[in-house]
């Protein structure tokens, strides 16, 4: 065999813009009246590195205000031109928010998350920082469930929508109580919620914060939380990366959750959230955002966001947006090819060294084909045994592929190859640029066949 070693071309500083992976745009930070975009509505961010999806955290009280009818508008109006301009959607649904004091400068009246009118209809709750329901209380959870139902009816089946968070349960949909009653609720409560999503949506992603597996219960309770998440297929995200506390308390990557984020991606895509980026800044958490791609590594995220300002983000780290973009999810090179030293058909099998220096692996599965051009024509071939999806982070894989150019004549031919998605979307990989032809093919070397 002939080995071709290619990782002199590599170019891990260029953006690798591709999809199923990237940032996301925190677009409604709870409340349709305190969104800390700072950025003209028609600004789609089309430079934003790796842009996959918008995120929508919205209290149940602005799309169930009477029971049974239905304000979808709050949500139509915003993903609709996302989605016309490529984009996917995430959604949280919470029943409870901070209600600040009217003091604090981001005061916004959200005495009721959950809609008043479950509480009217005999729902238990308390009033602490705003209405906190009973998590436990079958009222709240019936109307909680018919809610879900009719928002998976509308949504669960669209295509461009990626996860839905489990946002019942804690004040922000956080899996905490900080802010109400600090009250920690038993695992088979919170068990309930998750059925009720489990029931509800059957082609969307489950996500849950990976506070639910903490606070004053047992272990023995909390493991057995992480236990049924992992068995359900349920993924976790974390809302607290470079939040101070976190910071001073679980290191520089401020992870809290290594352990569960281990036993879950795998097998589903993990999400993080950075803090409100002008917060990380007044407390000098951020560091130029090295402790949050450490966190994208250790967590193997596929997805992270933050609250804020994009355009000044942007501003202020265009390096960073795009070693954060490429590190996310997948991210593959072509280390080396392994070629016949003798041709003498069209049929020929190679072998190829993938590296993946992502944090995680693809979680869709993508296709690759070979074509060989020379003055004696051009031909392709289809590669059934890619496998992408089994190409782990920070490893090689080295596979065989038998190649079949039908009909080739003897000639001088350069190889190249392209991966791409179902929808024909070139999968790009982090080869120099004058390797890439036009059409999204990576050189390999030149073959002879005789």
């Amino acid at each position: 065999m002939i080995n071709l070693k290619l990782h002199d071309r590599y170019d891990e500083d260029k953006l690798c813009e591709n999809p199923d992976k990237g940032w996301y745009l925190h677009y409604y930070d709870n409340s349709v009246d305190k969104y800390f975009g700072g950025r003209d509505e028609n600004d789609f961010l089309p430079d934003l590195p790796c842009l996959d999806h918008i995120y929508l955290r919205l209290a149940w009280s602005y799309l169930e205000p009477e029971e049974g009818k239905y304000n979808w508008e709050f949500i139509d109006r915003i993903i609709d031109p996302w989605v016309a301009h490529g984009k996917k959607i995430a959604f949280r649904i919470t029943c409870k928010e901070w209600e600040p004091p009217k003091s604090d400068p981001y005061y916004i009246q959200q005495t009721y998350a959950t809609p008043k009118w479950v509480f009217d209809a005999g729902a238990k709750y308390l009033m602490v920082g705003g209405a906190e329901p009973d998590y436990d209380d079958p009222i709240f959870l019936e109307k909680l469930e018919n809610f879900h139902r009719a928002f998976a009816a509308r949504y669960d089946s669209r295509p461009e929508v990626i996860y839905v968070d489990v946002g019942s349960y804690g004040t922000w949909g956080e899996g905490h109580t900080w802010g109400g009653s600090n009250k920690t609720w038993p695992a088979d409560t919170l068990i309930k919620h998750f059925d009720i999503f489990l029931r509800c949506y059957k082609h969307t992603q489950i996500v849950m914060s990976d506070d639910v597996t903490f606070g004053s219960r047992s272990p023995e309770e909390n493991h057995r939380l992480a236990d049924y998440i992992i068995e359900h297929g349920i993924s976790i995200r974390d809302d607290s990366v470079c939040v101070k506390a976190y910071s001073d308390t679980f290191g520089y990557d401020t992870l809290r959750s290594s352990a569960l984020y281990d036993r879950v991606w795998r097998d589903h895509p993990t999400v993080l959230e950075l803090e409100h980026y002008h917060i990380t800044k007044d407390f000098n958490n951020y560091e130029d955002g090295w402790p949050h791609l450490a966190s994208v590594v250790g967590s193997h995220a596929t997805y992270s966001g933050f609250h804020g300002n994009a355009r000044k983000y942007l501003e202020e780290n265009p390096e960073m947006a795009v070693m954060t973009a490429n590190r996310l999810g997948y991210w593959y090179f072509l280390y080396s090819a392994d070629l016949p030293d003798e041709i003498t058909s069209g049929k020929f099998d190679i072998f190829c060294c993938w590296e993946n220096k992502g944090a995680a692996r693809a979680y869709h599965k993508y296709h690759l084909k070979f074509k060989i051009e020379g003055d004696a024509g051009t031909y392709y071939s289809d590669c059934e045994q890619f496998a992408n999806c089994e190409m782990m982070p920070h490893t090689y894989t080295r596979r065989k592929y038998n190649l079949d150019f039908d009909g080739a004549k003897a000639g001088e031919y350069k190889l190249s190859l392209r991966m791409y998605d179902d929808t024909d979307r070139t999968i790009e990989i982090g080869m120099k640029d004058e390797y890439r032809s036009a059409d999204g093919y990576y050189e390999i070397g030149n073959i002879c066949i005789k």
